[in-house]
This record gives structure tokens, C-alpha cells and sequence, in this order.
């Protein structure tokens, strides 16, 4: 058992009573799976930046904003 504290309590009885989940559990795991795709996501744009950084050197090229942006952009529109 884990406590999440009172905020978190309340999402998920509310995600409960809106009959979306069965339980607390479902609410949780599908958490932990966004949670997941999430973490994929920034590993592969990691990826993409390093082998996109294989094909040549700007001295220009700030990666931590790079990865910034395309967080941003994937994250509101992440079928684009």
C-alpha cells in the first residue's frame, strides 16, 4: 500500500465515481502506463537528438532546449 496523499486520494475516487475505472487499482496502473509512455517518449526523442547529432556539429545547437521544444510539442499534440 502506498500513500499518495489527500489530492491524489480525491482524483481517484473521482475518476471511480465517474464509472471511467472499477477501482482504485485501475486508476493507479493507467497512471503508471502514462507514466511509462511518457519516459519511452523522452528516451527516444533522446535518441533522435543523438544520432541526429552523429550527422553533423552546429556549435549552435542547444540540446537541452531543443528537447524543451519538442517536448512541449509533442506533448500537446502527440500524434504530430
Amino acid at each position: 500500500s502506498y500513500i499518495l496523499g489527500e489530492q491524489f486520494d480525491q482524483m481517484i475516487r473521482e475518476e471511480v465515481e465517474s464509472g471511467k475505472y472499477k477501482n482504485a487499482s485501475e486508476v493507479v496502473r493507467e497512471g503508471l502506463r502514462l507514466l511509462f509512455e511518457k519516459k519511452k517518449a523522452e528516451e527516444h526523442l533522446i535518441f533522435l537528438v543523438e544520432e541526429s547529432q552523429k550527422e553533423g556539429y552546429d556549435e549552435n545547437f542547444d540540446r537541452e532546449k531543443y528537447l524543451e521544444d519538442l517536448k512541449k510539442k509533442y506533448s500537446q499534440n502527440p500524434k504530430k
